[in-house]
């Protein structure tokens, strides 16, 4: 009896435990090419938020380098809609850990475009990348 009653206390914790890591809430991420350099997107919710969303950035070389002395620059855009004209924002992201650190705050849910402008070598470079915010 009691192995009939470990094991099943063994196999609901497991259980447990597997569903409740696969509900977990990831961000957003995605990764666009800027250049000869690679850019990856992270912002903290998934779906980006109406509101603040944390932006984190990694930025690698052709050789697969985290490039840590460029200046960074997110510019965060959303077209004009009928009785109501076009937005336009930017922040700098700062180094931390070798990425790129950032405050967006979206005035309000819908498409937006997110453009990271990267100042390295005496060139700018942009990566692209579209999301809804909800």
């Amino acid at each position: 009896m009691k192995k009939f009653t470990l094991l099943t206390i063994l196999t609901v914790a497991i259980f447990s435990l597997t569903f409740l890591t696969s509900c977990i809430k990831k961000g957003y991420a995605a990764t666009k090419p800027a250049g000869p350099y690679m850019v990856t997107l992270n912002i903290n919710h998934n779906p980006p938020v109406a509101g603040e969303n944390e932006v984190t950035l990694g930025i690698k070389d052709q050789s697969n380098k985290a490039v840590t002395d460029a200046l960074v620059v997110i510019g965060y855009d959303m077209a004009a809609m009928p009785g109501m004209p076009a937005m336009s924002h930017k922040a700098e992201a700062t180094l931390e850990n070798n990425e790129y650190k950032a405050t967006i705050d979206l005035m309000m849910a819908g498409p937006w475009t997110i453009t990271v402008n990267i100042g390295h070598d005496g060139q700018t470079e942009k990566a692209r990348f579209s999301i809804d915010a909800r």
